[in-house]
């Protein structure tokens, strides 16, 4: 039974600096995320209007006939 203890103290241990390193990790990552929004706000504010934006890509995917394709065979 002692050894059982043991585990579950030795696995209470782990998880807790597991949930340590998450938060950790979470606090970074949003800390990202702000300066790139803070960073994108600038550079939004400084562009120049008479620059030309670029078109986003369009991507068609096709996933078998359409109904139209099946009536003309």
């Amino acid at each position: 039974m002692g050894e059982v203890k043991e585990e579950n103290e030795r696995l209470k241990m782990m998880l807790s600096r597991v949930e340590k390193d998450y938060n950790s990790l979470q606090l970074r990552f949003f800390d990202i995320v702000n300066k790139e929004v803070t960073n994108k706000g600038v550079d939004d504010s400084s562009t120049s209007h008479d620059e030309i934006d670029e078109e986003p890509e369009l991507v068609s995917l096709c996933l078998g006939r359409s109904p139209n394709e099946h009536k003309k065979e």
